[in-house]
């Protein structure tokens, strides 16, 4: 191969890198894409308004809060939210809390 050819084919095969890039780069925009819409309520105030967040925005919006309190969890975790909007967080054995320094093992004392 000509050396024209070679630079050719380098930008041709980096411009597709790049394209890919940012394809990805936009799926991951669409998919952390918090919707707000108007709801629809019928009170005589109005229609109120909809916050929609997939499970991982809401399990990244309670690791953050977690973090605010000087809770950090490490590795895999549970969360669950019961039908008293009580949120419990099982950290898997292999996993650990600290909370305020203190290092709680998922597999026990």
């Amino acid at each position: 191969m000509e050396n024209d050819e070679i630079l050719e084919r380098l930008e041709t095969d980096t411009l597709r890198m790049m394209v890919k890039d940012l394809q990805n780069a936009l799926s991951n925009l669409e998919c952390n894409k918090v919707f707000v819409e108007y709801g629809k309520g019928t009170s005589d105030y109005g229609p109120g308004v909809n916050v929609k967040l997939t499970a991982d925005q809401v399990a990244t919006a309670i690791s953050a809060y977690l973090v605010t309190r000087d809770v950090h969890i490490v590795g895999p975790r549970t969360i669950r939210i019961d039908s008293d909007m009580v949120c419990n967080i099982y950290v898997d054995p292999s996993g650990r809390v600290i909370a305020d320094g203190l290092e709680l093992s998922g597999r026990g004392v």
